[in-house]
């Protein structure tokens, strides 16, 4: 493969997957833009011979077996525009070099066993503000909190950390730098203590799910500045109080999921729009939390 110098885009998917490992002559093809070996049955580590792929702006290398950490050669390849490694055996850290990449717009790393973020005080020092798509759901990040260093993502969209392991509490000061964020998801974590009322600036926030934590305390009343939200969830916490009657604000919501919480009140605006929404769903919020009101 390694003859192949002038091969700008690499695609193999073979039905029933191909097998054995990345050899390290992948290196060799020096004017790659994209390589694609996913849904394959890929096992060994990824080779730091990856760094000679000076070119590359596509790697989707999701749905195999590799396992080790991920090479921080891979700071090296500085056109990477997109790394897709989801539902692989990847463990330990992500290479702090992943957050310096200029142009990495999308970084999904689900399902692994990576265990850490990098070193955070470097990250916030010399973290790049281009990443727009951030996924790490399913890992292994035991004890660690949302890193605060997120907050150098200005142009973050999507940001899903759930079933990852994570503690602490969400940071007021990473929400009020996200202003472009549509999908947010740290659902099944620990995360504890209050929601902050600067979710509120997330004006373009689509998606929220916050189900499955510790979350306490209220619902701030900046939940209302969420017009354009469609799903809501923030069930199986131990939230309590008065739903805010801003909520009733959200005419665009398709989905809410108030259960196993301890908040009250009335909701009967979002159900008289249920009433003639197909899609919409909210009736379980109400049927098993009877301290809130529908009709």
């Amino acid at each position: 493969i390694g003859l192949l110098s002038n091969l700008e885009v690499l695609q193999i998917t073979l039905r029933g997957g191909l097998g054995g490992t990345i050899p390290s002559e992948i290196g060799l093809l020096s004017n790659l833009v994209e390589l694609d070996l996913s849904q394959n049955k890929l096992t060994g580590t990824i080779p730091s011979d990856i760094k000679e792929l000076q070119a590359l702006e596509n790697l989707n290398i999701y749905d195999n077996s590799l396992s080790g950490v991920f090479p921080s050669e891979v700071g090296n390849i500085k056109h990477l525009v997109k790394c897709l490694a989801n539902n692989n055996n990847l463990s330990g850290y992500i290479p702090s070099q992943f957050w310096y990449l200029e142009h990495l717009r999308s970084l999904e790393m689900d399902d692994n066993f990576l265990t850490g973020f990098g070193e955070p005080n470097e990250i916030m020092r010399n973290a790049s503000t281009s990443l727009q798509i951030l996924t790490l759901c399913g890992n292994h990040f035991d004890g660690l909190t949302i890193p605060s260093f997120l907050q150098k993502f200005e142009k973050l969209e999507m940001l899903l950390l759930e079933d990852s392991r994570l503690k602490g509490t969400i940071s007021a000061e990473t929400l009020i730098n996200m202003p472009n964020m549509r999908s947010l998801s740290i659902s099944l974590n620990e995360i504890s203590g209050t929601i902050p009322s600067e979710i509120g600036v997330m004006r373009n926030l689509k998606h929220l799910y916050l189900g499955g934590n510790k979350l306490s305390g209220t619902l701030p009343t900046s939940i209302g500045w969420l017009t354009d939200l469609k799903d809501l969830d923030l069930s199986s916490n131990p939230l309590g109080g008065r739903i805010p009657t801003e909520i009733n604000h959200l005419s665009n919501l398709i989905f809410v999921d108030l259960t196993i919480t301890d908040l009250f009140g009335s909701l009967t605006e979002l159900c008289a729009i249920a009433k003639i929404k197909k899609d919409f769903s909210i009736s379980s919020s109400c049927d098993e939390n009877k301290d809130i009101k529908c009709w």
